[in-house]
């Protein structure tokens, strides 16, 4: 159909002034809203997008609705992967540092348990013998009697 004649567009003054005399336009969907349109003009034919084109345009303006929407789950994709890093990288240095603390605290029950003088000079690592050797500890600073029963 002839712009100028199209009743839906009301012919406008930009119309006028461009001198266009066929005009297509076609909504660029994305999957909850429009994201553009195609536009096509002609200032010399009248009526000259018919059926075949408007079905053209139709699809293209599919195609890059569709090409649109893929950007953005790419994008989405990328950034919550690049977060997901981020994340392991902290949990990585999270764990080196708890396996440092776990190696030096383990070197230091390794050295208690080689060093007499780290239990009073008592030689010998059995589990009685340590238990025994905590309650002592324990009880050490305090004034009051203390009565122990066999572990």
């Amino acid at each position: 159909a002839s712009a100028l004649e199209d009743p839906a567009l009301d012919p406008t003054r930009s119309i006028l002034d461009l001198g266009l005399r066929s005009i297509l336009a076609v909504p660029i969907r994305g999957p909850r809203t429009v994201l553009g349109a195609l536009y096509l003009d002609h200032r010399i034919e009248h009526g000259r997008f018919g059926e075949a084109e408007r079905e053209l345009t139709v699809a293209l303006a599919d195609i890059v609705g569709i090409a649109l929407e893929k950007a953005r789950l790419v994008k989405r994709a990328e950034e919550r992967a690049d977060e997901s890093a981020r994340q392991t990288e902290a949990a990585l240095r999270d764990n080196v540092e708890k396996a440092r603390e776990v190696e030096r605290l383990a070197q230091m029950l390794k050295r208690a348990k080689l060093n007499p003088e780290a239990q009073g000079g008592i030689v010998g690592s059995s589990h009685k013998l340590l238990s025994a050797l905590d309650i002592a500890r324990r009880v050490a600073k305090s004034d009051l009697p203390v009565h122990s029963r066999p572990i």
